[in-house]
C-alpha cells in the first residue's frame, strides 16, 4: 500500500498490485494450512466458517469505510494512511504471533503419543 501511494502514474500500480495479489495468495494458503493443522477435525468446518465470515465482513466494512473516507480525503494520502495502519498492525502483532508459534513447536511429552489400552 505504501508503494501504491508513491507512484506517479496509475500504470505503475499494475505490477505493484500484481505482487500484492501473489502475496495475498500465499497468505491464503498459509492461513488454511494453519487452520487445518491447529483445529481438531470435528471443529474445522466451524473454524473455517468463522474465519471466512471475519475476513469477508472485514472486507465489506473496509469498502464502506473507504467510500465514506473518499468523500472526505484525496485518494493518495488515504492509500498511504492505510499502508501505514497495516504496517503498524503487523508490527504490533509480530511479537505475540512469533511467541505463539514458538510455543506451538514445543517438544511434546512421550506420554502424549502412547495409545491408551482398553478400560476395564
Amino acid at each position: 500500500m505504501l508503494a501504491s501511494a508513491a507512484v506517479p502514474s496509475a500504470l505503475l500500480l499494475v505490477p505493484i498490485w500484481l505482487l500484492g495479489g501473489v502475496a495475498n495468495g500465499g497468505d491464503n494458503v498459509l492461513n488454511n494450512v494453519l487452520l487445518a493443522r491447529r483445529v481438531p477435525e470435528a471443529a474445522r468446518g466451524r473454524a473455517y466458517a468463522v474465519f471466512g465470515a471475519a475476513a469477508q465482513g472485514a472486507a465489506m466494512a473496509g469498502f464502506v469505510a473507504g467510500g465514506v473516507l473518499l468523500e472526505l480525503f484525496d485518494p493518495r494520502p488515504l492509500v498511504a494512511a492505510c499502508g501505514v495502519a497495516g504496517t503498524l498492525v503487523v508490527a504490533a502483532l509480530a511479537v505475540p504471533v512469533v511467541r505463539a508459534a514458538r510455543a506451538g513447536r514445543a517438544p511434546v511429552a512421550a506420554a502424549e503419543f502412547t495409545t491408551p489400552g482398553p478400560t476395564r
